[in-house]
């Protein structure tokens, strides 16, 4: 039986010695030496450290035959290598070998690049080897098979420079892209095409570790079978699944309907999990992996507290992005080593499909003009976010004005930045929503909100400021996701949607503020599918908050976050607008406030210019044409609704101040030198009399003496001028009692 093994830092030696042999007569490694013995050296030192990388940031497997390896593979993310740990990647791909091989390397390097195209769900299949007298027998085949099964979300990527390795990879599976640098370079492509739709008729199969006691989560079991699976759990307790190429791990296939689905990825928060989806006697069942070596910790979190279960709400579990415009300091301040997770890789790659083939000329080469290329987008790793009890009128010191009312919960950041201004947005992601839902979003309301760091609790935009050089500048909005008919869930809590449209908590019966019955939002509601373009959903807005309803987002999770990427593309297209705004307002409010301690007519004039210079900037953003007329309805429906008239109503007041400043010291400027062109009118007429007075005068100084007397002139007037005409106070009083004569 043939049986895979890991490969650990005791087997190094022993591995590298059969890779050296594997390869000791490749076409490739001949550029090594001429000198066989010296070539094996080499090839060991090299193989050595390349495995110890892989121990370490990659995957190395082996078949063992008594006690001893006779087959090996050696396998990393090629993106992540790259981008989180230069060095290695530079031993792999720049540093080993000599003058030759790295030369032939860096051609190959280039092609790689090039077809990978800086996606981030690629695994390259660095090495693969078999001890000579044991091949042709299935092993290296049995390796490449187990990473396609295992890892089925991943494309594979190789490179072979001898016949047997390229007829391997053609046999399953891969295609010859391109030959370079001496090697031939495949990739596989897995399909992807599986996707567990769920209808109100159909159920979705759910594999779970053995161990786990699901009913513990109110998850109802329709139908359950036993099998084995080739993913491992790192203890017997663990609610959750890892990747490995030898487990044969006891599982628990459970049939359960999607509601249950979404509290099972509440429970193990599902942003941290990539969703496999595997053949099983006919169907497709889902699987959660974690690539996490340490799992952030289930204990902490809110499915644990009663509190939560004992709310209507707490089972309406949708996934909730929060987004926020902001003003950034420095774009390097989000060049951080944040290794994303596989779900935040596809919701990246979404949002910038979406800018890219909604908005202008999909390809770059030929309309770098757009604004979709002065957007960046950055993966700011995760926060855990704590919401807090709301505070009451106290007359004395609160000891627990700050104390929370749910336990934290772990959330994804990424921030989209407009890399020729300072305007960017910040989203919160988090999917399978692990608190009550009106809660969260009234303690946003409230400003309720903290970041749990080292032990310790600090505002979220505290938090935000001093790590990053965040500021806030408009109100948060939030899109929600809820899987379920909006008549569904009228009938089981009507007043629930109204709550999480004012963005207020829904409190219980009996509870004064237990009921919105606001006109506005009413009406709202009362339409079936509110603005919704297409009969497949009902979509509702309000001031602060868009929601979607509809049992066709009951999918695979991957295909549930495309969709919802088309929506949160929009609201950020808005909010760039609202942060440009915002910076604007928020200079001319602090500028007119500190008007009297800073004022000088010139520094004015330049002060305002260099606002209106940066604001104008923004000025892509402020009505995006996009290619679909759907777009750019939807567009100026969610604009309509998240009252960005009124944004722009108050930045036109604000400007009208600027303006009147503006006015009056053009007007005080005009008349200043009116008079300053009379006296040098005047100036010149006095030195042609004195000329005409002194033509006959012999003596040179006394004609010399003309100009310095109307240099003393000049000056004595000028000093008149600031002193009486351009002075501070002078000016500050004529601008007010102008405006106050204009009201």
């Amino acid at each position: 039986m043939i049986r895979i093994q890991p490969i650990t830092c005791n087997d190094i030696a022993c591995v590298s010695a059969l890779a050296a042999d594997c390869f000791i007569d490749d076409p490739f490694f001949l550029q090594l030496s001429s000198n066989k013995k010296k070539r094996l050296n080499l090839l060991t030192a090299i193989y050595k450290t390349t495995i110890q990388i892989c121990i370490d940031y990659g995957y190395a497997y082996g078949i063992k035959k008594e006690g001893n390896f006779i087959s090996f593979i050696l396998y990393f993310n090629y993106k992540e290598l790259k981008e989180y740990h230069p060095k290695e990647y530079d031993y792999i791909f720049r540093s080993s070998g000599n003058a030759k091989i790295k030369t032939l390397i860096s051609k190959e390097v280039k092609e790689i690049d090039k077809i990978i195209n800086n996606h981030a769900e690629y695994l390259y299949l660095l090495a693969i080897g078999v001890k000579q007298e044991d091949r042709r027998k299935g092993y290296a085949s049995k390796l490449i098979k187990t990473i396609q099964q295992v890892y089925s979300n991943y494309n594979l990527f190789t490179d072979a420079s001898n016949k047997s390795s390229v007829n391997l990879c053609k046999k399953l599976g891969f295609d010859l892209l391109k030959e370079t640098g001496g090697c031939i370079l495949l990739r596989y492509l897995t399909s992807g095409k599986k996707q567990a739709t769920i209808t109100e008729y159909s159920t979705v199969w759910l594999a779970v570790p053995h161990s786990l006691k699901v009913e513990n989560l109110d998850i109802n079991i329709i139908n359950e079978e036993v099998t084995k699976i080739k993913y491992e759990t790192v203890s017997g307790n663990d609610p959750y699944f890892k990747y490995s190429l030898c487990a044969n791990t006891k599982a628990r296939i459970l049939q359960i309907n999607y509601a249950d689905l979404l509290k099972y990825q509440r429970y193990i928060n599902i942003t941290y999990f990539d969703e496999i989806q595997l053949e099983y006697g006919g169907k497709i069942i889902l699987l959660y992996v974690t690539r996490c070596v340490s799992f952030p910790g289930l204990k902490n979190d809110p499915y644990h507290v009663d509190s939560c279960k004992k709310l209507k709400e707490w089972n309406l579990i949708p996934d909730v992005y929060t987004s926020i415009p902001i003003q950034y300091a420095d774009i390097a301040t989000f060049h951080i080593q944040e290794k994303r997770s596989f779900l935040i890789n596809r919701m990246m790659k979404s949002l910038e499909h979406r800018t890219l083939f909604e908005a202008g000329n999909p390809v770059r080469e030929l309309d770098n003009n757009n604004f979709k290329d002065r957007i960046n987008r950055y993966y700011l790793g995760t926060i855990r976010l704590q919401i807090i009890r709301g505070r009451d009128v106290a007359f004395c010191p609160d000891a627990n004005e700050n104390s929370p009312e749910r336990e934290p919960v772990n959330i994804e950041m990424i921030v989209s930045v407009d890399k020729d201004t300072k305007c960017g947005v910040l989203h919160l992601i988090v999917l399978s929503c692990g608190l009550p839902v009106s809660r969260y979003l009234d303690s946003f309301s409230r400003n309720h909100v903290n970041v749990v760091t080292h032990n310790k609790a600090i505002n979220l935009y505290r938090y935000l400021k001093e790590k990053y050089k965040i500021e806030k500048k408009g109100a948060a909005k939030h899109f929600l996701t809820i899987m379920e008919e909006r008549d569904e869930i009228m009938k089981k809590n009507k007043d629930l949607l109204a709550s999480v449209l004012f963005c207020e908590a829904l409190f219980e019966e009996g509870v004064s503020l237990s009921k919105v019955i606001d006109k506005n939002i009413m009406d709202i509601l009362s339409d079936q599918n509110g603005i919704a373009q297409y009969n497949y959903a009902s979509v509702y807005v309000f001031k602060n908050v868009l929601i979607q309803m509809s049992k066709s987002f009951q999918t695979g999770l991957y295909d549930r976050i495309v969709k919802e990427s088309i929506t949160l593309f929009y609201i950020e297209l808005i909010l760039f607008e609202l942060a440009a705004i915002g910076i604007a307002n928020d200079w001319i409010i602090q500028y007119l406030t500190h008007i009297d301690a800073q004022f000088h007519p010139g520094k004015v004039l330049k002060d305002i210019n260099q606002m209106f210079s940066k604001h104008i900037k923004s000025i892509e953003f402020w009505n995006i044409q996009l290619n679909y007329p759907s777009s750019k309805r939807s567009v100026d429906d969610i604009r309509r609704y998240f009252n960005m008239a009124e944004e722009k109503t108050i930045f036109r007041r604000n400007q009208r101040e600027l303006l009147t400043i503006y006015d009056m010291r053009s007007d005080i400027v005009d008349k200043s030198e009116s008079k300053f062109i009379s006296i040098i009118m005047l100036v010149f007429t006095v030195i042609s009399v004195a000329n005409v007075v002194f033509s006959n005068v012999k003596n040179q100084s006394e004609i010399l003496l003309t100009p310095f007397i109307a240099i003393l002139v000049l000056f004595i007037y000028r000093k008149y001028l600031f002193k009486n005409v351009l002075s501070k106070d002078n000016f500050v009083k004529k601008m007010f009692k102008r405006t106050s004569n204009e009201r």
